[in-house]
């Protein structure tokens, strides 16, 4: 069991009064400068269980409560960042880890991973953001901007000591999650943006060549699967499809 006080101070795009544009999604952004950190107060549960050498099994139970959370606001024509008055946000992570040859001896240089999380969260708002709302016909209940309901990682490692080969193929799925929340630009109200689940599969080979060098190979995004952001209500906002990329690497220590 863990109680601790944290802070989350702003990025210098958060805070700097300076247009910018994502190059993946095409949006512009401006960053606030009167913008303030966070304070967040984190409580945490963890249970481990380790059945066999290699072998773990856990699940974490956490919340949080956080003062002025940092987030992503639609203006219409840029994003910006804002403050909010609070926010709290609780759940749970189920993870584990197998190795395979405790299983099949054959299968020795194998072990899979994965984890599960869940996770609820609410905003509370200031009294300026729930008339903004109520003017735009939104709701005043929503969750945390940029924090997704749930997210699935699962992977499985070779690891062959002999030829110095390590490879992982590693599957990432992320829930859907509140993109920007909605907001007013002069006259003009606008919605909250929705990203719509997300899977992604990555690859990574390693081979050592001495004991200095090592040879890197790496392949993201091989599904190709193309983040898909909607208005509430569903309307379609946005599709972008980045592709797939490799790099291959030489490094020494």
């Amino acid at each position: 069991t863990a109680l601790s006080q944290s802070v989350a101070r702003p990025t210098f795009k958060e805070i700097a009064l300076v247009f910018s544009r994502d190059p993946e999604s095409g949006n512009f952004f401006v960053g606030n400068p009167d913008i303030e950190m966070s304070e967040i107060l984190n409580l945490d549960l963890r249970v481990e269980w380790a059945p066999s050498s290699g072998d773990q099994l856990a699940v974490s139970f956490f919340s949080k409560q956080i003062e002025n959370p940092i987030e992503f606001v639609n203006l219409g024509v840029f994003n910006t960042a804002r403050n909010e008055e609070s926010a709290v946000l609780y759940g749970f992570e189920l993870e584990g880890y197998k190795k395979l040859g405790n299983l099949v001896p054959e299968l020795e240089p194998f072990t899979w991973g994965f984890n599960f999380g869940y996770v609820f969260s609410k905003v509370s708002l200031s009294e300026d953001s729930q008339l903004i709302r109520q003017q735009a016909g939104l709701s005043t209940d929503r969750p945390l901007q940029g924090q997704p309901e749930y997210t699935f990682n699962t992977n499985l490692t070779f690891d062959h000591e002999d030829s110095g080969i390590t490879a992982s193929v590693l599957l990432n799925v992320t829930g859907q999650m509140l993109y920007t929340v909605g907001g007013r630009f002069e006259s003009n109200l606008t919605p909250d943006i929705y990203q719509r689940p997300f899977t992604s599969l990555d690859l990574n080979i390693t081979k050592k060549l001495s004991e200095h060098w090592s040879l890197n190979f790496r392949a993201t995004n091989l599904l190709n699967e193309p983040r898909q952001r909607v208005f509430e209500g569903g309307l379609p906002f946005s599709v972008t499809q980045v592709g797939t990329g490799y790099s291959l690497g030489l490094s020494g220590k």
